[in-house]
Order: C-alpha cells, then sequence, then structure tokens
C-alpha cells in the first residue's frame, strides 16, 4: 500500500464565478482565455440572476469536501492525506493544484471528478490537461482517475428516495443527463451508464412509465447526444400523461443546468403543453452522498 501521504486527492468538478463581478472572468476561462461573445454574456447573466449571482455549486463542494476530510481525519491510515477541490473553468484550477502538489512532493493524485457517469469527455476535461502538464514539466508523480459514482447501489438508492418523495401513480418519470458534442459512438459508456442508472432505479421503484432523455444541449453543432428531453416531452404529451417528474441521475450536485434549465426552461415548456411538472431532488451535500464518496476514495488508495 505504500506511505499514503504521498496521495492526495482532487475533487474536480467544471467550475462557476462566485459573484456576478466574475461572470467576465470565468467566460473567459470557459472560452479559453478569449473575451467572450456577447450572446454567451448575456446568456450567464440571465441564468446567474436566478440565484443572485452565487450557483449553489459552490457551496455544496465545498461542504462535500469537509464532510469527506472529517472521515478522512477519523481514519488514521487517512490522516495526512490532503484533499482539495479543483475546477476546470474556476479557481483554483486543476493546472495551479498540480502544480502546488509538485512543490510539496506529492507523488501520486487521484483526480475525482464529481460526475456520476463515465465517459470520454470525463477523461479529456479532467485528466488530460493534467497529463500534458506533468509530461510538459518532467514531473515525476502519477496520477489516477477515480470514477464510478453510479455504479455503486447506494448511489442508486439516494436516488431511488429522493424521487419516491415527488413521484405518483401515473406520472410519466424522465431520467436525464448533460447532452455532450460527440457522436454516440464516442461515449457509449455514458450512455450505457445512464440507460442502466435509469433502468435499475425504475426497477427499485416498481415504475414502468418511464424513459431517458439528454438536456442542456448547446446552441451550436449537429453532433450531440440523442434523444433530448424536448423530443421525450413530446412523446410524453402525444401519450396522454398529465404530469412529468424529471430526475437528473447524470449531476450529483445542483447548479444552473438544473435549476435553469430544466426547472425554469424545461417546466416552462411542459406546463404550456398543460401537463404538470415536478423535480426530485439532487443527493447533493447530504450525509450518504459524503459517505459514498469517501468509501470511494479509501477503496481507490487500497483501503477496505
Amino acid at each position: 500500500m505504500g506511505n499514503l501521504k504521498n496521495n492526495a486527492i482532487i475533487l474536480a468538478s467544471y467550475g462557476s464565478p462566485e459573484s456576478r463581478d466574475d461572470l467576465l472572468e470565468y467566460l473567459r476561462e470557459v472560452f479559453n482565455g478569449r473575451d467572450p461573445p456577447e450572446f454567451a454574456v448575456n446568456d450567464t447573466q440571465k441564468k446567474y440572476a436566478i440565484v443572485n449571482y452565487i450557483s449553489p455549486s459552490g457551496q455544496i463542494i465545498r461542504n462535500l469536501r469537509n464532510e469527506i476530510e472529517k472521515l478522512m481525519m477519523a481514519n488514521k491510515e487517512l490522516q495526512g492525506v490532503p484533499i482539495v477541490n479543483a475546477f476546470k473553468h474556476w479557481k483554483p484550477s486543476l493546472i495551479e493544484t498540480t502544480r502546488s502538489f509538485a512543490e510539496k512532493k506529492i507523488e501520486n493524485i487521484k483526480i475525482f471528478p464529481l460526475f456520476p457517469l463515465r465517459g470520454r469527455s470525463i477523461y479529456e476535461s479532467y485528466m488530460q490537461p493534467v497529463e500534458e502538464y506533468i509530461s510538459k514539466n518532467n514531473l515525476s508523480m502519477t496520477i489516477e482517475l477515480i470514477s464510478g459514482i453510479c455504479l455503486q447501489k447506494s448511489f442508486k438508492n439516494i436516488w431511488s428516495t429522493n424521487i419516491s418523495r415527488v413521484l405518483k401513480d401515473g406520472d410519466f418519470l424522465l431520467f436525464t443527463a448533460h447532452s455532450l458534442p460527440r457522436l454516440n459512438s464516442e461515449e457509449d459508456l455514458y450512455i450505457k451508464d445512464l440507460e442502466e442508472n435509469s433502468r435499475n432505479i425504475a426497477e427499485e421503484l416498481e415504475f414502468e412509465h418511464y424513459g431517458t432523455g439528454f438536456q442542456s444541449r448547446g446552441p451550436y453543432g449537429k453532433n450531440w447526444l440523442e434523444p433530448s428531453i424536448y423530443e421525450i416531452l413530446d412523446k410524453v404529451k402525444n401519450a396522454g400523461y398529465k404530469r412529468i417528474v424529471s430526475a437528473p441521475i447524470g449531476f450529483m450536485y445542483d447548479h444552473l443546468e438544473i435549476l435553469y434549465d430544466l426547472d425554469i426552461l424545461f417546466a416552462e415548456k411542459v406546463r404550456s403543453y398543460g401537463m404538470e411538472y415536478a423535480r426530485a431532488e439532487s443527493p447533493n451535500n447530504s450525509e450518504q452522498m459524503a459517505k459514498l464518496l469517501f468509501s470511494i476514495i479509501r477503496g481507490s488508495l487500497g483501503l477496505s
């Protein structure tokens, strides 16, 4: 097992601005240092205005890290193993964090993207940039991807419980995940994880009226994962359902792709069809979620 104190854990996520003044800087990060186009600024401002320009995701992620650290500190073998948040498009970045660990002589970094489903885009977004940085700078450290949240029965149990609180007889249950700008053949694992988790949760709930769809598709490009949630909605309406319940199981916690894309844009479309809309609560920083992530981290470090 070696010296665990030579390891570090990065909880990796997309990132979000922390105030209205941060919006432009955040968008420059998203657009690789370039000034963002006007449409992107306007769209982002409109979304973030509904949460007073502070996404709840930032605090949720901090809470998760704090709770996991408490569990690690209570475990003698894990005391002294650092665990931090780092972001693809905010501060501290994945590269800044890797550089800091290299300076502290950390030998092994385990990157744990806070996304339940597995897929090629996760590797490209969170592992590949760090691998390239380590190689370019000839750093003597290794990195490893931690994944498989969706494989854990407790993750499915959290969603089953949350869905059961809002689901009624006669509803249509729609499981969702973020659409990706990829050909289907490049994201087979991502699609498989969504479909298998949806089926397992529906079976646990003994609920037959469900489907899966992809949300938050970008405004450009044609090669996005399908079907979209709006295609599913048309079919649900035509089938005569009066109420639709969304369960965004492709996510772990609340952010604008749930609070705006689902709860405002999609909900408005549902209601325009004369139907009712409800959403199952996300796992967020619940005690069960923190314990689940801690268990996966322990396993990645060779602890039973």
